[in-house]
Formats: structure tokens, C-alpha cells, sequence
């Protein structure tokens, strides 16, 4: 840790008492109450501001939103994000209750199903501040139980749940300085763990100015130095219910096309057309699953955006090349930065100029950066006619080579010229203990809507908006990605993400677990990490593990460096090779209990990926894991997460267990007990432990080379029998791009019971489905049985006595039509 970050570290933690303000004028309204703050004592960076007004509106049963700010002035409100509005009338019904205290004044927000208290802000003397409210900083904090189970907070690399007795800045930026510190994004929204009786609850205060929260072992503060207080408390109750409640705020996750879950390869450092043609025909040649290529930014003219070199990647060939991916049932993405080159006759640089989309200087020009294509300008994505422009630009690029989904990156924006000097500070207090127009566009610089010192952390947020509006035209009615580096909260709504640049180590593949869950937390269920890492040369021990974990990951993508060595599953052994294949060629088996999965993010807000906790909240053994995950409710995956491994241990909630591979029990419900057990997997280093959850029914289908081809194999259910013999599952299925799906689709409940397998259909509009039946039955967990009947028809069966494996083939069974299977 340098000096300078040190000393930023103790004053941060130092500590003057403020009482802060007293309330006056209070006033009950329909829709909550209202009240005037007075100062009673200024804080450490003045001027403070006199008088606040706070504005309390009980929104929902599940949520309120409290609102400070400075009646004398117009303030910066974050737009864009929040999809809800104050409301006119509270509800009827309240799952809380808050009450004040005038002097000094303070909130307390308490659920009142089990008398936990949310939001408690009364300072304490020689402990916790009041409210502090000044020109450039505002702080205000909340008392938390001691030794808090907090997560979210992103985004940065962090372990989950977050340590505590640390600053989490809230400042996009394209530099990592190292472990808790801020990244590319800014999601403002905290989860916390009830440890009494596993009831969640978040809070999201929606500002994108310059911030930090400090996280202690008894308390939480917000320490922002723009904008206003604008907090959403939501009671939560169960993890999902607190999700899902988060997301009526800021939108429900983009709907993900079938193909986005396939397998992507990418790298930086393809040389020519020749070579990217390549790797797409490896692929084939070995029979490995792959449905997206992807290139970086060699591609480009001298790194300008939407251009093509002509000598290695001429666009007619280019255009050939994606023809024939798409003759493949394949789909390409390219790389898109904001950064435009500053260059008399480039079309992107005319047309920005005609159009006076860029982000200007505090003088009022074109704010001037540098990036890889030399000096640029930044189009400003809060422009009226930033839509206009992007469209133009993406659609004569859709026509030059036919791309299926973009990946938008660099967009903190990033800017090479460095602007500050000896830890130069403009504010008298800074979040993050560093200069804040490292590497990135002034804070001083001014976009449409307001200057960058409140749109700076939303920059990327915006650009995938425009992109989305812009997509929406040119890909009329169909999904398609928007892959960013920088977000904000609401992201999910309109794009996705990947964690952008990581290194080729054991530790950052350990740290992508704890990456994707907090996304799957922020609403951005269709996330990875860089397979077999970006930075760095990777080994073949690594890329074979990393594949194991990354076929697991929403998103999968192989990506890796430029001048690093290739990392292709052929760029290996024929063992590890085998392997790699192996495992992709799992998750396109498991396709549809994925993609059915990621209808129930879209629909009812639930992750993707899952931390233990989640479904064993009261099991305080699950609390702090975070090198194990559930994949949706089914999948318990371990991954081997350290160099030469050959086993790895796992903790295995108490629940009914089978291994997923082989279809054995490994653990049966322990009855009157929370806890369950610490166990030791084997793991040569081609294989991984997979669990499959007692009382679960996966649908799959056999892989195939992409998803369109898997998706016209007949199905699959595999039905892990829970210790009661019952088990139940879901398919969803459409067609997998369409935005609007209407009632074009088929949905089908399973349930087993009393030695019986029924289907319950919900929605049975998708016709293709009756195309490809239902072909296997696979039990895990069955007794000896002497006589099994599908539709009333007595049928074959294999049985394993000693793995207790039941298999049913040839079905041929209609899943749009009524299943019923009896065994006695």
C-alpha cells in the first residue's frame, strides 16, 4: 500500500462528531410524511448548506424512498435509471414502520415481520456523524448489527460476502489498483443478511457522483461529494424477493437470446481474416461446440471505429467470412470503443462534427482525448441526437459485414492522456484517496444533460442505452447483446457485461465467482469472466480448469491478449483438449434447464448464479463461501481453483446430493439439523465435482456444434429424486430471439410423486416443440421397480442397482401434450 493511500485510509476512519441537523416543519401527506432540516453544526468541508428539505414516500408494501436535498437549488437527480415514481398514495398494507427523531434529527426504518431494523441513522457521540450535508460532501450513516453479512457494492474484485473495515469507492475507471478497490462500474445498492433468522433486505441510494462507503463492523456511511440523498429501502424478506424488488426499481434484466449461452472465442492479436478464418474451422475439424467468434480491435483501420484494414481484414472478405459463419448457424461480435479518431474525411468524425454530438470542454469545444486510435473525440450519449448518430454509424456497419450482437468497450470512458499531476485534487474531499481525472474524460467537462462530474460513472450506462434504442431499428424484433466494460445500476435492463481484464492466475479465476454472483445481484444475469484469463500467458493446467468453472459461467467467452500464446481448447494436448470439448459440450447439453433458467431472471428477477447463502440462509457454515456456487436451484458446482489440485474440498448444504456425472447419492437429507457436511471431492484434472440436487428435474438435449443445431434434438429429463421420492422442475421454450414473444411459447411444470411422473402444461404455443419429443427418461435415486408405463404404455427400462440409476430411451413422447409415467 503507497503512503498517499495510506494516509487516505486513516483520515477516512478518523472521526469528529457532527450531529448534523434538526427537524422542523414536519408534515404527514398522503403518501408519507415531509420536513424541513436547520443545521445545527457544520461539518469538515465547508460551506454547509443551511436548510434540506427530506421527502419520505412510502411506495410499496416492500419499499420506501427518503429523499434529502437543497430546496434552493436545482439539483443533479440521477435520470434514466429508476423505473418508478413518488407516489400519491402509500399503500394499505406496510411490511414496516419509521419513525424520527427531531434533534438532531435521524430516520429508523424497521421490518416489522421480525422487529429488524433497516435503516437506523441517529448519530451517536464520539461514533457515528449525523447527517452532514455540504456544498461538496454529503455524508450519512446507517447502524448495522455487529459483524454485518453485507454484499453488493460493486463494482470491484472483492470477496462475498464483502470484508468488512473497508472503503468501497463508487467511481468508474478503467485502472484497478488492487483488491475492494472501484472498477468499471457503479452499483450503489448494498444486501444484507439477517444471521437470526436468514431474512434479507438491500438498500440502493441512487447517486452517480464521486463516493465511497465505508463498511465497519457496526455501522455503513455513504460519503458522496455531488448530487442528493435519494435512498430506496426494500424489506426484502427471502433473497429473490429482495432482488426482485430492487429490480421494480431499476428494470428487469434484457431477455437473452438462445445463442448468447453457446460458446464464444475471442482474442487480441488475430493477424488477418485468414487466421480468425482459422479458428472457426478448428473448431470443426475437432467437432467442438462454438456459436460465436469474436474479434478485437485488429480488425480496424488504424483502431478506427467501424473501419476495416484493408490489407488483413479487407471488408469484402470480412463479409464473406460472416456469410459463412452464418451459413454455419454461427454469429460473429466486433469490439466498438467511443473514442473517435480526430481525422478530416472519417465518416464517424464528419458526422459527429455535423451533428455536435461530442462531449465538450469547460470552454464549450470537443473535449480532447487519446485512446488507441490516436487523439479523439467522445460522443456524448446524453445528446438528443446521440441515437441518430450511433444508429447511422451501426447500421452502415451491420450492412459492411453483418454482425449479430456488439461489444462496447473502453467506455469510462477511457481517455491515455493523463491529466493529473502529484495526486492533484480538485475537491476538498476525495473518494477513493486519488485524483479523479485519472485517465478519463475532466469531471470539468460538461454533456448535455450536465457535466461529467455527475454523468462520469454513467457514461458506459449511457452508451448501451443509445446502443439498445439503435439495435432495437436495426435488428427490428430480435435479441441481441450489448456486452459493456463500464456499467451502472439498471445495466440488465438494456445490456450485459463481462469483468473485463483479468490475468491469467488461479486467484482471478477464484475471483470470477465472486464477480458473477454480485452481478446476478445488480440485475445482470447474462455475465463471465475471460475463460483461461485475458492478461498474461495461461497454462494448459489453467485454461483446463478455468474451461471446467467457465462452462458454468451465464456468459462464456475464451478470451486472451495480444502476443500471449493461443488458448483455444486445440491450443493444447489432445487430453486437454478432449477435455475442454468434454465439459462445453456439457453445458450444450444442459442448454435448456439454462435458458430456462434465464427466463425466470427475465420474468421474475432470479439469478442465475447463486451464493449458498441463498437458499440456506440460516446454515451459518454457508455464509461466507465463495469458491463454490449453486448454478440457478439446481447445479452445485466446486471448481478447482488452485495449481496441481487433485481433489477439492467442498461444503454440501444439508439437502439430498446426487453426483451429476455418475448419478450416485453423495449426501441424504440429515433430518433435524441445519447443517450440513464438509467433504473432499477427487478431482483429476479431467473432471470436476458437480452436484445435482435432490427433488430436481433438468430438461436437456444432447449437444450439438452450435445451439441451433442442439435445439432440434429430441429432450432429455433427468429427475433427482428428493428422500420423499418427489421431485419437480420447468422447461420454457420459444424461439429463442424474439423480443416480443407474446404467447409464442410452451411452458411445462414436472412433478413427481407417489411414484409418478406428470407434466402440467402452462403454455403449449410453441409448435416446433412437438418436433423433437421427448426421448429420455433418466431417475436418480430409484428404488427397484418391476413395471413402468408412459401414456398408459408399459415400457423397457434399465436400472443400475448399485448407482440406483433408472434409464427410460425411445420414448418418442409429445411435450406439448399431457406426459404421465407410473412405476411400481
Amino acid at each position: 500500500m503507497n503512503f498517499f493511500l495510506l494516509c487516505f485510509l486513516l483520515v477516512t476512519f478518523s472521526f469528529a462528531y457532527t450531529p448534523g441537523y434538526e427537524l422542523s416543519n414536519f408534515k404527514i401527506s398522503p403518501s408519507g410524511f415531509t420536513g424541513d432540516l436547520t443545521l445545527l453544526s457544520p461539518g469538515p468541508y465547508p460551506p454547509s448548506v443551511e436548510t434540506l428539505k427530506l421527502v419520505v414516500n412510502f411506495q410499496t408494501q416492500q419499499r420506501l424512498r427518503i429523499q434529502i436535498f437543497d430546496p434552493s437549488k436545482d439539483n443533479w437527480q440521477v435520470p434514466y435509471v429508476s423505473q418508478v415514481n413518488n407516489t400519491n398514495q402509500a399503500p394499505d398494507e406496510m411490511d414496516y414502520d419509521v419513525t424520527y427523531t427531531k434533534n438532531p434529527f435521524s430516520l429508523k426504518v424497521v421490518r416489522t415481520s421480525d422487529d429488524y431494523v433497516l435503516l437506523d441513522t441517529k448519530p451517536i457521540q464520539n461514533q457515528i456523524n449525523g447527517l452532514i450535508y455540504q456544498k461538496q460532501y454529503i455524508e450519512w450513516t446507517n447502524n448495522l448489527e455487529a459483524n454485518p453479512i453485507v454484499f453488493g457494492l460493486g463494482e470491484r474484485r472483492s470477496k462475498f460476502p464483502l470484508d468488512l473495515n473497508q472503503v468501497y469507492t463508487h467511481f468508474a475507471i478503467d485502472i484497478n489498483h488492487g483488491f475492494n478497490d472501484n472498477w468499471y462500474g457503479v452499483h450503489p445498492v448494498y444486501y444484507q443478511l439477517n444471521k437470526n433468522n436468514g431474512k434479507f433486505h438491500a438498500l440502493f441510494l441512487l447517486n452517480s457522483n464521486p463516493m465511497d462507503v465505508v463498511l465497519n463492523d457496526t455501522s455503513i456511511s455513504w460519503r458522496t461529494i455531488g448530487g442528493i440523498i435519494d435512498l430506496f429501502v426494500f424489506t426484502g424478506g427471502t433473497i429473490y424477493e429482495t432482488m426482485a424488488q430492487y429490480q421494480e426499481v431499476i428494470g428487469k434484466p434484457y431477455r437473452a437470446a438462445y445463442w448468447h449461452l453457446g460458446w464464444q472465442q475471442c482474442r487480441w492479436g488475430y493477424k488477418n481474416i485468414s487466421d480468425v478464418q482459422n479458428v472457426v474451422d478448428n473448431y470443426n475439424k475437432y467437432q467442438i461446440p462454438l456459436d460465436t467468434q469474436w474479434t478485437d480491435i485488429d480488425t480496424m483501420d488504424n483502431y478506427k471505429d467501424f473501419t476495416f484494414n484493408p490489407t488483413t481484414f479487407p471488408k469484402t472478405e470480412f463479409k464473406e467470412f460472416t456469410d459463412s459463419l452464418h451459413a454455419q448457424h454461427k454469429h460473429y461480435i466486433p469490439i466498438i470503443d467511443p473514442g473517435i479518431k480526430i481525422e478530416s474525411n472519417y465518416f464517424a468524425y464528419e458526422l459527429g462534427n455535423e451533428l455536435d454530438i461530442w462531449v465538450k470542454n469547460s470552454a464549450g469545444a470537443p473535449f480532447f482525448g487519446q485512446v488507441w486510435p490516436g487523439y479523439t473525440y467522445f460522443p456524448d450519449f446524453t445528446h438528443p441526437k446521440a441515437k441518430e448518430y450511433w444508429k447511422t454509424l451501426f447500421e452502415q456497419y451491420h450492412k459492411d459485414i453483418g454482425y449479430d450482437s456488439i461489444w462496447i468497450d473502453m467506455n469510462e470512458a477511457s481517455n491515455f492522456i493523463e491529466i493529473c499531476k502529484d495526486n492533484e485534487h480538485n475537491y476538498p474531499y476525495v473518494p477513493g484517496g486519488r485524483c479523479l481525472n485519472q485517465r478519463t474524460i475532466t469531471l470539468e467537462s460538461e454533456q448535455y444533460i450536465s457535466s461529467a462530474f455527475n454523468t462520469h460513472s454513467m457514461y458506459g450506462y449511457t452508451e448501451t442505452i443509445v446502443t439498445r434504442e439503435a439495435f432495437n431499428e436495426i435488428f427490428p424484433g430480435k435479441r441481441t447483446a450489448i456486452i459493456s466494460r463500464s456499467t451502472f445500476a439498471g445495466q440488465g435492463k438494456h445490456g450485459q457485461h463481462w469483468l473485463g481484464d483479468n490475468y491469467s492466475t488461479f486467484e482471478w479465476m477464484k475471483e470470477s465467482i465472486a464477480g458473477i454472483i454480485h452481478f446476478n445481484l445488480f440485475g445482470v444475469p447474462l455475465v463471465g469472466a475471460d475463460i483461461c484469463g485475458f492478461n498474461g500467458e495461461t497454462t494448459e493446467e489453467l485454461c483446463v480448469r478455468w474451461s471446467q468453472l467457465g462452462v458454468f459461467y451465464p456468459f462464456t467467452r475464451n478470451h486472451n491478449s495480444v502476443n500471449m500464446r493461443s488458448q483455444e481448447p486445440f491450443a493444447f494436448s489432445e487430453d486437454a483438449r478432449n477435455t475442454i470439448k468434454s465439459f462445453i459440450e456439457l453445458r450444450y447439453y444442459i442448454l435448456p434447464y439454462l435458458y430456462t433458467t434465464f427466463e425466470s431472471a427475465a420474468r421474475d428477477s432470479m439469478p442465475v448464479w447463486r451464493a449458498m447463502m441463498y437458499d440456506y440462509p440460516e446454515d451459518s457454515y454457508t455464509w461466507y463461501l465463495d469458491e463454490q456456487v449453486m448454478v440457478g436451484d439446481s447445479f452445485l458446482i466446486f471448481p478447482v481453483l488452485e495449481e496441481g489440485a487433485t481433489s477439492v474440498e467442498g461444503y454440501v448444504p444439508n439437502d439430498d446430493w446426487y453426483n451429476y456425472l455418475t448419478g450416485e447419492s453423495v449426501m441424504k437429507k440429515l433430518e433435524n439439523q441445519v447443517h450440513g457436511l464438509h467433504m473432499q471431492f477427487l478431482a483429476s484434472i479431467d473432471t470436476m465435482p458437480i452436484l445435482l440436487k435432490g427433488g430436481k428435474i433438468i430438461p436437456a438435449q444432447p449437444s450439438a456444434l452450435t445451439t441451433y443445431e442442439a435445439r432440434q434434438n429430441n429432450f432429455e429429463l433427468i429427475v433427482a429424486l428428493d428422500s420423499n421420492s418427489e421431485a419437480s422442475g420447468w422447461l420454457y421454450v420459444d424461439d429463442g430471439e424474439s423480443i416480443e414473444v407474446g404467447d409464442n411459447y410452451s411452458e411445462i411444470h414436472f412433478n413427481v410423486a407417489n411414484n409418478k411422473l406428470t407434466s402440467t402444461i402452462k403454455k403449449d404455443k410453441y409448435d416446433p416443440l412437438s418436433s423433437t419429443p421427448l426421448h429420455l427418461l433418466k431417475f436418480f435415486g430409484m428404488g427397484p421397480i418391476t413395471s413402468l408405463n408412459v401414456n398408459g404404455k408399459s415400457c423397457q427400462f434399465d436400472y443400475n442397482a448399485k448407482t440406483k440409476v433408472l434409464t427410460v430411451s425411445n420414448l418418442n413422447a409429445n411435450l406439448n401434450s399431457d406426459l404421465v409415467v407410473e412405476w411400481d
